[in-house]
């Protein structure tokens, strides 16, 4: 299989770099560690890397066909069984991210995806969780259940005690409305924690 540093070299060349796409690719690999965080880089960092706007659309467009590609199994056929679809899904999306982004998987009784929803954008460390909102949002689309996912941007995926609390909030107040929170899934570089599997719920 292509090495990271081929795919990305021939991703520069598709988008006319040909002279400077290894440079460049190796540059960025170097900066981001592998391909699949170098499609979230800001393109402030690219251009300190001698990038331009053709590299920064390569790498947006990578980005867009990884998500599409990880979306579709969600869409079409996932269940609550298959947690490891879901895990390269909310991997794909934000395990890469420079801030803290929550998201919730919205469920029908089927255990079928119905709206994947940014919940929150926060910072670096930290960002609120809204339980009234999140239900709000699940009670005018239907669903029956929910699953939260999160990144942790400092590479450890442990979820925080304010993290734990928000969690076991949720689920209090979707148990009253009739809907359940399946789990609280965190990523972090290559990594994932369940908060429900390690008994934190």
């Amino acid at each position: 299989a292509p090495t990271d540093l081929e795919l990305l070299t021939a991703l520069f060349d598709r988008h006319g770099i040909q002279q400077f796409s290894s440079v460049l690719a190796e540059r960025v690999l170097l900066e981001m560690g592998s391909l699949g965080a170098a499609t979230r880089m800001t393109g402030t960092r690219l251009k300190a890397l001698g990038g331009d706007g053709r590299a920064s659309a390569a790498l947006h467009l990578a980005k867009e066909i990884t998500s599409a590609v990880m979306r579709q199994p969600l869409n079409k056929s996932w269940c609550a069984d298959s947690v490891q679809t879901l895990v390269n899904y909310i991997h794909a999306e934000i395990a890469n991210l420079d801030h803290i982004q929550i998201r919730v998987l919205f469920l029908n009784k089927h255990r079928h995806v119905i709206r994947d929803e940014i919940h929150v954008i926060g910072a670096i460390d930290h960002a609120p969780v809204y339980p009234h909102e999140i239900v709000r949002i699940g009670l005018s689309i239907g669903a029956f259940r929910m699953i939260v996912a999160s990144n942790h941007p400092c590479g450890d995926p442990t979820p925080t005690r304010s993290e734990i609390c928000s969690t076991k909030n949720l689920i209090e107040a979707a148990r009253h409305l009739g809907m359940s929170v399946d789990d609280h899934i965190i990523v972090a570089a290559d990594r994932h924690f369940s908060v429900r599997q390690n008994g934190y719920v």
